[in-house]
């Protein structure tokens, strides 16, 4: 879902899928900041998942950073897409952006 689709799309199609993904940027452009209301988006799609009793995972994709990634974690979101945000990172080899993104899950995921 882009950040400018509406959730009454998921009217028509909630029942017969098995993952949302969240657009947290608007999508075709690198180093975006994660647009405010991607947040609240995830949340009002897991109380709608969890309300329905469904089956259904939230991804992320957009700006999945160390900064962002509790807050989407916590908000309900179950797949996070690296990227050069919070995985590939220049500043950091994978070993130790893999530990940290880890750090910044669990982070999420106490505050759930």
């Amino acid at each position: 879902m882009n950040p400018g689709t509406s959730l009454e799309v998921l009217d028509y199609i909630i029942e017969d899928i098995d993952i949302i993904l969240v657009m947290s940027v608007n999508p075709g452009f690198m180093g975006q900041a994660l647009v405010p209301q991607a947040i609240r988006k995830i949340e009002k799609i897991k109380e709608r998942v969890n309300d329905m009793k469904l089956d259904i995972k939230i991804s992320v994709d957009g700006n999945v950073n160390y900064e962002n990634i509790p807050k989407m974690v916590s908000a309900g979101a179950d797949i996070l897409v690296g990227g050069s945000s919070g995985l590939f990172r220049n500043d950091l080899n994978l070993e130790d952006s893999i530990k940290r993104l880890r750090e910044c899950i669990q982070e999420g995921v106490e505050n759930r």
